[in-house]
């Protein structure tokens, strides 16, 4: 029975892993005018969650006055762009964009006369006014009709665009530029008769709203770019067939225009008779069409560089989907193979199996690889870990398939970004119980395999251990079922494979870690090429392949072995215990009050606090509130994991004595008790970080120490888990007027900065050190934050204040929290926060006026 539990709790967590490995990928596009229908596809794939569907976190940006959508996107402030069929000529002047699709096959913009205007003809433009925005006066299809017609634009009087219809009709300008779905609609509301002059209707037909990206986030990001576009094209196909509820949406949350429901009827059905104009599929775009576009604004003079088209066009081909430069091609093409070495002994991610053939996870990954990469992949067989690491540093082999990067592997090897993460665990004998602190293992003997990564990470972490090099996972676990090791360590998926195959009942898992192996490829320093070419093959995995592969060596072995009766038989026993444990606390009329808190209302109030945090969560300020939600998730499960782990060793000992028939009311009343203190501390953490959560309505007199010291409650635990050590000064007591929670979100950020850089960095003995003064600069009172993490690079100190600037993989920052900290602290606060580098690191200065 217990040996079935352990198996469902390894599926639990293995399946756990699985999901929190899949962290959604955050891009952004840039509108080019203010919400309305226009945009309406990319709102419902949001809104629909089609971009959630394929692992992404979009941002819809919003239009500003002012804003170049084409610069956002190549300066990496927007990752997609909305533009027109101007496009080519950024091209054509060397801005490397590619295009996507076309939403609108033919352009909605026209230009508006009234009836009783008396313009009848392109001709009668000549000395009239011309209401527009400079982008229509430079749009070539515009252009292009009034040269036929013999009409020159220097012909006309050109006034600022007013976006107000009541201009035109009273008679302020004669001619308006307009879109086809909307300035007409409101002059048919007004009942004023009105005559449209379409480009189209001359014989420029132009595409518009062209969905496109930047070559770099191609070539790079391919399959994000795939995603994307087709998520979008979901989205704007669910906009044209429920237009209805598309409507409803826009109207509760995009409509900064107050548009009427009516008018974004008329929008959307104008619209869409544009997106299918001449086609029955959306987000077409038609080279010829193109090279006909393209050949109009060369004659007109606006192509300077020549635009080859199939360089400007985005064509997907599903058989090789990684884009890939003429150099990286050639290199393959020359290379002919690539040498990898593997773990031989290392089931489910990779072994040899009795035929010598690559079996395992890494295996199905490298099938994939080979497959969209055209190259074969030649397995160099190495008999352990060790010789495969050998092997690599003698240039034998030119890739390691699954391994986690360490400084001295940096040495020899480049690693691409982790395609595969999981937790570790320690594996001991059925006897042992629940491990709450691996502190307490003194002496005991703790088996890694030799070279593994974490075996250098745990030597200096666990210094108190008794670590003792084993050759593979099986002869660790051996040894632990022998009595040779107190333990193994070990990932979760390869110790709970092993248990199933060779292990049934004979061991458990006794503790899971805190840390995960994050694992990719390891590419030889010297071959740049190649570790290009795998880093874009990593970046292009699809996340339903990535599942499948998984599935197949792992959940569903483990699925197979749930027995449902079983749970029941479980759900039985625990029901005894706990009545056993009410009998005697009732009978004794002793902790009943804080028993029933525990077992009635510690999950209420635990829901209730999430719940909080839930709703607080949504008045936080943008992103960068939202990442240290999760920065905060993890310091409540560092502070609340040995008082739960102490519990449910209790409760074990409590059901041991009961299968035994060993009821003794003293061991009893003791082991209550027990319980009783760990429920009192679960209780007052809990207040410390429904503190944290609060809003302040209104600033609030305090000090600075009680500023860090209540940042420092928060954080603690999780900073000490990583052996960094903080140390605190409280020289200033001068009283200030601020929003407590707020600055304690900014401390609390340079902290997490600051715990990242240490960890990452591998510094030994590393320290944060906070203090408050006075009179740093004027006399204003001031908390100085430093660490010992070598400092910020100068080259970047000057930009990490800057909105979505980060240092960090895309999945781990957002490139928000020291822009908003710099928000909170200037604009709210009334203070400054500003950097520095001192001999050791960097220095964070917070400084208040009184």
């Amino acid at each position: 029975m217990k040996n079935n539990i352990r198996v469902i709790i390894v599926s639990i967590l293995m399946l756990i892993s699985l999901l929190n490995a899949r962290d959604l990928e955050k891009v952004s596009i840039q509108l080019q005018w203010l919400d309305q229908f226009q945009f309406a596809g990319y709102y419902m794939a949001k809104e629909k969650g089609f971009y959630t569907d394929v692992g992404l976190d979009v941002e819809i940006k919003r239009f500003k006055y002012g804003i170049n959508v084409v610069d956002e996107v190549m300066s990496k402030k927007a990752t997609y762009g909305i533009g027109r069929s101007s496009l080519i000529v950024n091209k054509s002047n060397g801005t490397d964009i590619k295009l996507l699709s076309a939403i609108f096959q033919s352009s909605p913009s026209i230009l508006l006369a009234t009836d009783d205007s008396n313009i009848k003809t392109i001709k009668d433009f000549f000395n009239k006014r011309i209401m527009s925005t400079p982008d229509v006066y430079s749009s070539v299809s515009f252009q292009a009709i009034l040269k036929q017609e013999g009409v020159n634009i220097n012909d006309m009087i050109t006034q600022e665009h007013s976006f107000n219809i009541d201009d035109l009709i009273n008679k302020k300008t004669d001619l308006m530029a307009s879109y086809i779905s909307n300035e007409p609609f409101l002059l048919k509301e007004k009942g004023v008769k009105y005559k449209i002059f379409d480009p189209k209707d001359y014989g420029f037909d132009f595409y518009s709203d062209i969905l496109f990206t930047s070559n770099y986030e191609l070539i790079n990001y391919k399959q994000r770019v795939i995603k994307f576009k087709t998520a979008s094209l979901k989205g704007w196909e669910y906009a044209f067939n429920h237009i209805d509820e598309t409507v409803q949406i826009i109207l509760k949350k995009y409509n900064i225009q107050n548009k009427s429901k009516e008018a974004l009827l008329y929008e959307a059905n104008e619209l869409k008779k544009l997106a299918y104009y001449k086609v029955n599929h959306l987000g077409h775009i038609d080279k010829h069409k193109i090279q006909r576009i393209y050949d109009i604004y060369n004659v007109m003079g606006y192509i300077k560089n020549k635009v080859v088209l199939d360089e400007f066009i985005f064509q997907y081909d599903k058989k090789t989907n990684i884009s890939l430069t003429h150099l990286e091609q050639e290199y393959l093409k020359n290379k002919q193979e690539i040498k990898m070495c593997i773990d031989p002994k290392w089931m489910p991610f990779e072994a040899f199996d009795e035929d010598g053939k690559h079996i395992g996870i890494s295996a199905d990954y490298f099938k994939l690889f080979q497959k969209n990469l055209q190259i074969p992949i030649k397995i160099v067989k190495t008999t352990s870990w060790s010789q495969s690491l050998e092997y690599a540093k003698e240039r034998k082999c030119d890739i390691l398939s699954l391994v986690m990067q360490t400084p001295k592997r940096k040495k020899y090897m480049n690693f691409t970004t982790p395609y595969l993460k999981t937790p570790l665990v320690l594996a001991t004998k059925p006897e042992v119980p629940f491990i709450v602190d691996f502190n307490i293992l003194t002496d005991e003997k703790i088996g890694i395999v030799k070279d593994y990564a974490y075996l250098e990470i745990f030597k200096k972490k666990y210094q108190n251990l008794n670590i003792i090099e084993v050759d593979s996972v099986e002869d660790g676990l051996e040894k632990v079922r022998d009595g040779k090791l107190f333990g193994y360590i070990g990932t979760l998926a390869s110790v709970g494979y092993l248990f199933q195959k060779e292990f049934t009942g004979e061991l458990q898992i006794a503790a899971k870690l805190d840390e995960t192996w994050k694992l990719g490829i390891a590419v030889r320093n010297d071959d740049k090429i190649l570790f290009g070419i795998l880093q874009k093959a990593v970046d292009n995995l699809d996340i339903k392949e990535q599942q499948k592969i998984f599935n197949d060596w792992v959940s569903i072995k483990y699925k197979k072995s749930i027995d449902y009766i079983l749970i029941w038989k479980i759900i039985g026993v625990f029901i005894i215990i706990l009545l056993i444990i009410l009998y005697f606390l009732i009978k004794q009329n002793m902790l009943k009050n804080k028993i029933e808190n525990l077992n009635q209302t510690l999950e209420e109030r635990i829901n209730t606090e999430v719940e909080k945090n839930r709703l607080q969560d949504q008045q936080m300020l943008n992103q960068s509130r939202l990442a240290q939600m999760g920065e905060m998730i993890s310091m409540i499960a560092h502070q609340w994991r040995q008082p739960l782990n102490a519990i449910s060793v209790t409760s074990n000992n409590l059901q041991l004595k009961c299968i035994m028939g060993e009821i003794d009311k003293e061991f009893f009343k003791k082991e209550l008790g027990l319980i009783d203190d760990y429920s009192q501390y679960l209780s007052s953490t809990i207040d410390d970080f429904r503190n944290f959560f609060k809003d302040n309505k209104e600033k609030e007199i305090t000090n600075l120490k009680k500023l860090v010291e209540g940042t420092l409650s928060l954080v603690t635990k999780s900073v000490e888990n990583k052996n960094i050590k903080i140390i605190t000064s409280f020289s200033c007591t001068h009283n200030i007027e601020t929003f407590p929670n707020e600055v304690i979100q900014v401390i609390l950020n340079i902290i997490k900065n600051a715990e990242d850089i240490l960890f990452e960095n591998n510094i030994e003995n590393p320290t944060i050190t906070i203090d408050t003064v006075c009179g740093v600069e004027h006399s204003k009172p001031s908390i100085i934050i430093k660490d010992n993490g070598g400092g910020i690079p100068d080259d970047i100190i000057q930009k990490i204040f800057n909105p979505y600037f980060s240092t960090k993989l895309e999945k781990d920052g957002t490139g928000l929290g020291l822009y908003m900290s710099k928000t909170i602290i200037e604009e709210h606060c009334g203070g400054k926060l500003s950097v520095t580098n001192d001999e050791n690191g960097a220095v964070f200065i917070i400084d208040f006026w009184i």
